[in-house]
């Protein structure tokens, strides 16, 4: 999945006729807020993952499936932890690479980074991306800039009730996304199941949790993540490039005085 979903736009409250009354939705920042507090009093979760994406670009069609397993926690100081393993496959017509077959896929965030190990689909060669771990349970946490939100009618996922929120781009983004859907669980705060559609309302993507089990007894080890031997680290973390402009900034002041002393003399 690429958590893949990792994770300020206008607000837009929505009117939705309550029969036999007329009552106002709850506005996004609202269903925020419950998401949070739900999701704050789990302690974990695990699901089985599913996801189809059906992409047609240039008369090309590529189809990629994953399917794995999902496992959360939330740990100290309200970190949120989660490890996400499985398998991808790709399909392009034309293509036939060895590479085009099934990848692992592994996603570990700690609570303060997220590792995901990537496949060179071609080359079969290893590397790992390091980010910031984002500490907000939202799914649409690092869209809200960028995006508009709309809360939808409630709807039911496996016979849990959810919360229904799409996500519009401000600006056409990549892949020819036009809006995203997601289903929260009202009971835990959780993710359940996401689709992103196009401009002609076809499903792109569709990723689904299934199978949740509520609060099991899940180790921090499991999200302990060990980069494998001979594996390149991209770093993307911001402290990194921050630590990295603080160190710059640091070597101008040093030097600033000595060229004034060059001057003076």
């Amino acid at each position: 999945m690429a958590k893949y979903f990792r994770y300020a736009g206008t607000i837009v409250l929505l009117g939705a006729i309550v029969a036999p009354a007329i009552c106002f939705a709850d506005s996004i920042e609202d269903v925020e807020k419950q998401i949070r507090d739900a999701y704050g009093k789990l302690k974990s979760y695990s699901a089985n993952v599913n996801s189809q994406t059906d992409i047609k670009q240039g008369g090309q069609a590529i189809s990629m499936t994953m399917t794995g397993s999902f496992l959360a926690k939330n740990g100290e100081n309200g970190k949120h932890m989660y490890r996400m393993e499985g398998k991808t496959s790709m399909k392009m017509p034309g293509m036939d690479h060895p590479g085009m077959g099934d990848q692992e896929l592994l996603v570990v965030c700690d609570g303060e980074y997220t590792y995901q190990v990537q496949t060179n689909p071609m080359t079969s060669q290893k590397n790992v991306i390091k980010t910031d771990a984002d500490a907000d349970p939202l799914p649409w946490a690092q869209q809200k800039e960028n995006h508009t939100f709309k809360v939808l009618p409630d709807e039911k996922v496996d016979g849990q009730d959810c919360f229904v929120v799409e996500a519009t781009p401000k600006t056409p983004g990549g892949m020819g996304v036009a809006r995203t859907v997601f289903y929260i669980r009202k009971d835990i705060g959780a993710l359940v199941k996401q689709v992103a559609y196009n401009t002609e309302g076809e499903a792109l993507n569709t990723t689904t949790f299934n199978d949740v089990k509520v609060n099991p007894d899940v180790s921090a080890d499991q999200f302990k993540f060990e980069v494998p031997e001979g594996v390149t680290v991209m770093d993307r973390t911001t402290s990194d490039k921050e630590e990295a402009g603080e160190k710059k900034a640091d070597e101008k002041e040093e030097k600033s005085p000595e060229k004034k002393d060059d001057g003076d003399k």
